[in-house]
């Protein structure tokens, strides 16, 4: 499980459960609520094996490493109240092709950072860590295919 703070709540990846979930950070909260996820699929309301998540502070954007389905999720949470019922429609702003070791493929992202305007995915079935610039929205990509920053896709490969 992965978990990151923003807005007064705490955002829980659920890799089990297959969801993030979303608690008042004050601990007074009895019911979490369902921000993404809770179906075993790879449709935009699904995730499979989220393994962590990261939020864009300025944009509001929630980060998922939808590790099961080899892609990385946006969801604009700026979109829905602290009370609304989810799960939110997700965009794959990353990966998404299937499993693979192309630069526009995943094979088991773990887990993601975000610094200003770009993302960084460990993808720790390759070995490596890839970056993606993102767009203004921060839904998207600004090209198919990530940049290698660590790594050489294979197991004890030196870093760059």
């Amino acid at each position: 499980m992965s978990a990151v703070e923003f807005g007064g709540e705490i955002f829980i990846a659920d890799r089990g459960n297959n969801r993030v979930v979303a608690w008042p950070a004050n601990g007074r909260g009895k019911i979490g609520r369902l921000v993404a996820g809770s179906n075993p699929g790879s449709g935009l309301f699904d995730l499979y094996a989220p393994a962590s998540c990261d939020v864009d502070r300025g944009r509001r954007i929630l980060y998922v490493a939808d590790t099961g389905n080899q892609r990385v999720m946006g969801y604009d949470i700026s979109t829905t109240s602290k009370t609304g019922r989810g799960p939110l429609k997700g965009t794959v702003v990353c990966g998404g092709q299937g499993r693979g070791s192309s630069l526009s493929q995943f094979q088991c992202p773990i887990d993601l950072a975000l610094d200003g305007d770009c993302i960084y995915v460990c993808d720790y079935g390759n070995h490596r860590v890839l970056r993606w610039e993102l767009s203004s929205d921060g839904l998207s990509a600004t090209c198919e295919a990530g940049q290698l920053v660590a790594g050489k896709g294979a197991e004890g490969a030196a870093t760059h």
